[in-house]
């Protein structure tokens, strides 16, 4: 299929770094084409043409020529920070990857699914949790046709293994008309890790047109009093029950919580790597050593950096209430080109999302954190619940979402904090609401906790025990 014809290439070479089976690149670089790195990459690649203009995809590089203009060379390349928060470098895997099931063979008599890539955030036990929920909505949504996710509810039970991968079994509990319910487990080494139950229903209906006069405040006896009740109590001596007069509300298809005021629009956001990226900047001109906490941050940054996901502050916290028990970040997919999203993954993308700093309100909201005195002992979440909602017709999933978050109840003596939240649109569309309950400990002993390396070498090993 290839000739074998030698390239003919410019002076100047863009070589592009590809992850197998990927069609973004996630680096570019440019070199002399004379240069000993291009001939070792080209030797490591393989690389095949068609046409000496042309270069194809083999192994992980791409070459493609330039025009004979030298480029700029810094001794001591920086990289570049992005203009806005909209012009974000490709993610290092795609949202669709990341929330990707492969069917398989039955496994226990049921229909199964095998995850096609697992994340591990920097420091954690295991897969982020919220990969697990997606891919596990993922699964079962293949199983139903016809009907829109509504609901989710989940536990975790065990910390899944990143370089292993994870099966999901699905059972049909039923199939009905209006309503399909699918009970999903995860399974690592014949294990169950993870547990979800997701429920499915018919779209949504069209509703007749009502006359006027049939949604007018309409009164049970004489009119009211304003703003309240009347009481008509009667005279004579029998046991009858006050007659209560009061307006009826005006009939309207649809409520939701409003959109939170005091929000920083999207486009004047700061993004969570800009944001800390500053923050290093600021310590390093100050002459401060951040040493294992500077290496802990350099870590967050490329991590986030190479996300699907762009997080963005969208309203800035202060102590004292009400701020230190509420979060509110914008979540933003970013999709590559022809990257499409039906409507049941674009809400399988939303279970992926909002776990993202969820069950971390709760911590804040009693002032627990890696520096406090108590520090923060452990931290982890138990379940997640998803309530989703018709998406409007417009709605486009690289479009930013805001994920309101607050503690409802946090005690540190039973080791639990419950958060809650609402997902809007940019435009103030509730999307889903969610409940996460975690594990909230903080560390009384004063002793230095083990680094993340050693947490992560010796497999989690403390904290399983705790749980």
């Amino acid at each position: 299929m290839h000739s074998s014809r030698p390239v003919t290439l410019s002076p100047y070479t863009t070589v592009s770094i590809y992850l197998s089976g990927s069609t973004s690149p996630i680096r570019s670089i440019t070199i002399p084409s004379h240069s000993r790195l291009l001939t070792a990459l080209r030797g490591s690649a393989r690389l095949l043409v068609r046409t000496p203009r042309t270069a194809i995809v083999h192994s992980a590089v791409k070459y493609c020529p330039l025009t004979t203009s030298a480029p700029s060379f810094s001794p001591n390349p920086k990289p570049e920070t992005p203009k806005s928060i909209t012009d974000m470098p490709h993610p290092l895997v795609s949202i669709s990857k990341t929330l990707a099931v492969t069917p398989v063979a039955r496994v226990r008599g049921l229909e199964a699914f095998v995850s096609s890539h697992l994340w591990t955030p920097y420091g954690a036990r295991g897969v982020f949790g919220g990969q697990v929920v997606a891919q596990s909505l993922m699964a079962a949504c293949k199983t139903v046709e016809g009907k829109d996710l509504h609901s989710q509810h989940c536990y975790f039970l065990l910390p899944a293994n990143s370089s292993k991968p994870i099966t999901f079994t699905v059972e049909r509990l039923r199939d009905g008309k209006s309503y399909a319910t699918r009970l999903v487990h995860a399974l690592q080494e014949s294990q169950t890790v993870f547990i979800l139950m997701a429920s499915f229903t018919a779209p949504p209906r069209s509703l007749p047109t009502l006359e006027s006069d049939k949604t007018q405040h309409k009164e049970r006896e004489e009119p009211s009093i304003e703003g309240g009740l009347k009481f008509d109590i009667p005279n004579s001596g029998n046991s009858a029950l006050p007659r209560v007069s009061y307006p009826l509300p005006e009939f309207r298809a649809k409520y939701q919580i409003p959109f939170p005021e005091g929000i920083t629009p999207w486009k004047q956001a700061v993004a969570e790597e800009d944001q800390w990226t500053n923050f290093v900047k600021r310590a390093q001109e100050r002459g401060l050593d951040l040493g294992r906490s500077g290496r802990a941050v350099d870590s967050y940054i490329k991590e986030r950096t190479q996300s699907p996901v762009t997080i963005a502050i969208a309203r800035h916290q202060t102590a004292g209430p009400p701020h230190d028990s509420t979060r509110a970040v914008w979540l933003k997919a970013r999709l590559g080109p022809g990257e499409h999203l039906d409507s049941n993954t674009i809400k399988v993308m939303f279970g992926f999302m909002t776990d993202f700093q969820f069950i971390g309100t709760a911590g804040r909201a009693v002032g627990l954190s890696g520096t406090s005195k108590p520090r923060l002992g452990m931290m982890a979440s138990l379940d997640h619940t998803m309530h989703f909602y018709p998406l409007p017709e417009d709605f486009d999933p690289s479009e930013p979402v805001l994920h309101m978050m607050e503690a409802a109840a946090v005690d540190v003596a039973s080791g639990r904090g419950v958060v809650r939240g609402t997902l809007y649109s940019h435009k103030g569309d509730l999307l889903a609401t969610t409940l996460q309950e975690g594990v909230v400990r903080a560390d009384f002993t004063g002793k230095q906790r083990p680094t993340s390396e050693r947490r992560r070498n010796n497999g989690g090993g403390d904290d399983k025990a705790k749980l």
